[in-house]
């Protein structure tokens, strides 16, 4: 089961609290069951200008300068925080992708709030973490869910990617990026006029 969250314009399902995806589960018992909650978030202009509209200290405080802030051009990445444990393992003779594969099962996003869910209000969250569907969970949907899930995907997904490319021109004209100028960035997401939601 899925629900269809048109108003904040996301996909939910009951199942993340039980995961049943193999690819998410923990690599050690003594992990937490998070899912694809094991997720980096990143943060592209479309959630960066809700943020720098409705809430600027926390677009500062909870994305830009927090600890786990990968500060990109156009985005911000922020890492999950990763168990220990991951550090011991003898992963030298994989590859980066089966590396990064292997952390994802010691991660756990830094936004998540253990047995509440996401602690991020609906429309700051990335276009990701509103659309993705695990593929062990949608294999449970029928075929007309199935397909009702790919219109709400695709809608997600083309609104934030075209405000992205849109606005990412604008920003590479004026000749300012987050790396060195995000007052300036934060200041033209501020005047932008109308945010699709």
């Amino acid at each position: 089961m899925i629900v269809l969250d048109k108003k904040n314009k996301q996909v939910l399902t009951p199942h993340c609290s039980f995961c049943p995806e193999t690819f998410f589960s923990p690599a050690e018992d003594h992990l937490p069951r998070v899912g694809c909650c094991s997720y980096s978030p990143l943060f592209g202009l479309f959630e960066l200008s809700k943020m720098a509209q409705h809430n600027e200290t926390f677009l500062r405080t909870s994305i830009l300068n927090h600890e786990n802030a990968q500060i990109l051009p156009y985005q911000i990445k922020v890492h999950a925080n990763v168990d220990p444990s991951f550090y011991k393992q003898q992963s030298f003779s994989l590859t980066k992708l089966e590396r990064d594969d292997l952390k994802l099962r010691y991660s756990v996003c830094v936004f998540l709030k253990q047995g509440e869910g996401c602690s991020l209000p609906p429309f700051y969250k990335n276009i990701v973490c509103r659309s993705f569907i695990c593929p062990t969970v949608e294999s449970m949907l029928s075929e007309t869910e199935q397909h009702h899930l790919q219109i709400m995907v695709r809608t997600i997904t083309q609104v934030a990617s075209q405000f992205h490319i849109k606005h990412e021109k604008k920003l590479i004209q004026k000749g300012i990026d987050l790396l060195s100028n995000p007052n300036a960035v934060i200041s033209y997401l501020k005047e932008i006029k109308h945010i699709p939601s």
